[in-house]
């Protein structure tokens, strides 16, 4: 059973201190509370015979202010990232403290630490790795690793020796230094990046001052740079130590807090260069030690993180993958003038910063340019294979902006500036497709489920005849982050795929669930969602294409992220060309004629074209032939044919052309109709439309209907028969394609396509 011991408060209003034995914390009267990891420094100081005083320190200007005063003497400090609160030692007990934002301790024995030998306490302390707290007295010949990670239940706040896997420390107690006795040092820092503790010795040692230092606390090596540390004044002004000393997010930097005047210097470690950043107003300091955010900026800046957001919008809550983003990027600070401020190299974590900058408005250009102060801004461009999501500026689930183009947003610096964030992803690739396929490949049959189109043929995506690639007929592509390798994006995986645009001797007809819906690309790309190459079936007008049939489309991948890859090309070609190729065959009411009109490209063994007409698209007459004008051998050039109906049926007709070889083989033009009332069609406008549409020469009683891509129906009406016109409301309806359909009274009916747009 643990024992607790507490002390009486001697007078009203006094706090109650109690201890509890064995690592189990003594409480101030309030538990402490965790720090944000800001860009704040933070130090303790006091007196020679008092306790000390948490104080927060803006390195920019040297302004200095006090957090609150705490119940001991506390030193050899350093900030654990693990849990937002600054370790130390209480210099009076030689106990281990947490330190919390508002000047609370709890205050921890550790079994088998020893008393200092070289001075009254331990004056140098750092929290390193996975929550190791570093001490070390000045000048003595030892230091101790205290383990501070209570996920490690077995070594948590005891002695653990790094030499030997962080094992339990055994006697004699704590590592002496490689290539050193003894270090004349006041604070250091830990540098994640390389795994080493860095400082600067004390102006006052003897023999190595304002020499800067290593430390590898677990091969116990420690390295002094054979040149000092100049630049700042650093050497003219300071003389006796650098007590406190802060680490950020700067590459290749930290900095320190010299005692004799107060002045903050930033500390470059591949020049071993000082430069003065500010004088604390309150002067130096003696008893101090400081300790730092490692994951901030300490001086008035600007930062951010570029974010591999393989999903989109995730940079929105930093959520993003920050270990992931390419080499060669650049983050361009620009000013309101266009002109390029300060340029800084984006890190492997996707960190970058700029230090020191005036106030003001600024934006960032994420580029692969390396740009030059003074001139004008680079153009944002990401390494190959690469595509921005987003940008964002300000605390997280701020949301993108618009485009994600890879320049943010204007900001103003005032103090420093954060979460300037960039998203980035790997966009996908569509999988160009080309076959070769035997006539015999496309048949006049359709599938089941699946229309005749006449004058058409058709072939499933899921043929046997698609050949040479893995993935047959299907439409594919890659994604390095939503598919495993090349051509795994294809049926079955939940892929998006887009048609673009499709040829003019091509029909696409997919099942969306509620049966085959023609896919019509005027108003823009059809998405297929979850694509699958059995709802797939592709459609070639008999003898189109020039040498064989050239049939096809393009189309396009979506990823997760949103992100769409550049049009592919899909074309299926069939081994030899059918006799004709029938380019475009039109239909017009004239007064009261229909005027047929339409060409070819190329022909052989043309016989001619019967016309035929219907009354329902179902029943077909010949009214009249035209006979081919294409020469014996054939023709490669543009024929010109004309048809007049000179008594159209009175209110709907429908045509198609009867392709006859001197075989007697045949094929079928697609279908066209006219609808007439009086020498008037019943048409739709405007098209596009906004807010209403407006159905003009109806005659009575006609159904009108406004569907979607799928066949669903969105917009019902049925007129009256005194009703020549009819206005629909489709305010409510997205922006996109739709598909008006007007059913007469005989159950005939005449579809249009309609786009709305705002």
């Amino acid at each position: 059973m643990k024992k607790v011991y507490c002390i009486k408060p001697f007078f009203k209003g006094a706090l109650a201190i109690c201890t509890y034995l064995m690592g189990v914390p003594v409480s101030w009267g309030q538990e402490p509370t965790a720090f944000t990891c800001t860009s704040s420094a933070y130090q303790v100081s006091g007196p020679n015979t008092g306790n000390s005083t948490l104080y927060s320190y803006n390195v920019s200007t040297g302004t200095q202010t006090i957090i609150g005063a705490l119940p001991a003497r506390i030193n050899a400090i350093g900030y654990n990232t693990l849990d937002n609160y600054i370790w130390g030692i209480n210099v009076l007990t030689n106990q281990v403290v947490k330190i919390g934002a508002n000047a609370a301790l709890s205050t921890y024995s550790v079994p088998n630490l020893p008393a200092p030998t070289v001075t009254p306490y331990y004056n140098v302390g750092e929290v390193f790795g996975d929550g190791y707290l570093f001490i070390y007295s000045r000048l003595a010949a030892r230091y101790y690793v205290i383990d501070i990670n209570p996920a490690r239940t077995s070594t948590y706040l005891q002695l653990v020796d790094p030499t030997a896997s962080y094992a339990l420390d055994t006697a004699p107690f704590g590592n002496t230094f490689a290539g050193v006795s003894s270090l004349d040092i006041s604070d250091i820092v830990y540098d994640a990046s390389n795994g080493l503790l860095h400082g600067i010795i004390d102006a006052q040692s003897a023999t190595n001052a304002y020499r800067r230092f290593t430390i590898n606390p677990v091969t116990q090596q420690v390295t002094i740079t054979p040149t000092t540390v100049a630049g700042g004044g650093i050497q003219n002004n300071e003389k006796v130590a650098f007590g406190s000393i802060f680490i950020d997010q700067t590459p290749n930097t930290f900095y320190v807090f010299a005692n004799t005047l107060g002045g903050f210097y930033r500390v470059d470690v591949t020049t071993n260069t000082a430069t003065l950043i500010s004088t604390a107003l309150t002067g130096g300091a003696n008893n101090n030690d400081g300790a730092s955010c490692p994951n901030a900026l300490l001086v008035t800046s600007i930062s951010g993180m570029v974010l591999h957001d393989p999903d989109g919008g995730n940079v929105n809550n930093s959520t993003g993958n920050a270990n992931s983003v390419p080499s060669g990027l650049y983050a361009n600070l620009i000013g309101t003038d266009g002109n390029v401020v300060a340029v800084a190299p984006v890190n492997s974590s996707g960190f970058y910063g700029f230090n020191n900058i005036p106030v003001g408005n600024y934006y960032v250009v994420l580029s692969t340019t390396n740009g030059t102060p003074g001139t004008p801004a680079p153009l944002p461009e990401l390494p190959a294979g690469w595509a921005n999501t987003g940008e964002f500026i300000g605390p997280e689930n701020t949301g993108n902006t618009a485009p994600a183009d890879g320049i943010s947003p204007v900001f103003t610096v005032g103090g420093n500036s954060t979460d300037i964030n960039f998203g980035i992803q790997q966009p996908p690739v569509a999988d160009v497709k080309s076959y070769l396929v035997p006539n015999a490949a496309f048949s006049a049959t359709p599938i089941a489920g699946y229309p005749s189109l006449p004058g058409y043929q058709s072939i499933p995506a899921s043929s046997a005849n698609l050949t040479g690639y893995p993935t047959g007929g299907a439409l594919s592509g890659s994604d390095p982050e939503d598919c495993a390798g090349p051509g795994t994006c294809n049926t079955g995986t939940g892929t998006t795929f887009n048609i673009e645009t499709i040829n003019g001797s091509t029909e696409l007809y997919y099942d969306f669930g509620a049966g085959p819906v023609a896919i019509d690309v005027s108003g823009g790309p059809v998405s297929i969602s979850n694509f699958d190459v059995a709802k797939l079936v592709i459609y070639g007008i008999t003898g189109s294409g020039t040498g064989g049939n050239l049939i096809g489309f393009t189309y396009s991948l979506t990823d997760n992220a949103g992100a769409t890859s550049s049009s592919a090309a899909y074309s299926i070609e069939t081994e030899s060309p059918m006799p004709v190729t029938l380019v475009s065959f039109k239909a017009r009411l004239e007064s009261n004629t229909v005027n047929l009109t339409w060409i070819t490209s190329s022909e052989e063994n043309s016989k001619g074209f019967e016309i035929e007409r219907s009354t329902n698209a179902s029943v077909w007459a010949r009214i009249g032939f035209v006979q081919s004008i294409s020469p014996e051998a054939g023709s490669t050039n543009q024929l010109d044919y004309r048809f007049t109906d000179l008594a159209p049926l009175q209110r709907k007709s429908y045509y198609r052309l009867k392709m006859i070889d001197f075989d007697g083989k045949y094929t079928h033009s697609s279908v066209r109709v006219i609808t007439a009332e009086n020498g008037a069609s019943v048409h739709a406008f405007p098209n596009p439309a906004m807010d209403e549409l407006t159905i003009d020469g109806l005659t009575g009683s006609e159904t009108v209907k406004v569907l979607d891509i799928f066949g669903r129906t969105l917009v019902e009406s049925s007129n009256n028969e005194a009703e020549v016109r009819k206005t629909l409301d489709i305010r409510h309806l997205p922006n996109g394609t739709y598909l008006i359909n007007i059913r007469m009274p005989d159950g005939t009916s005449v579809s249009q396509k309609l786009i709305k747009s705002k």
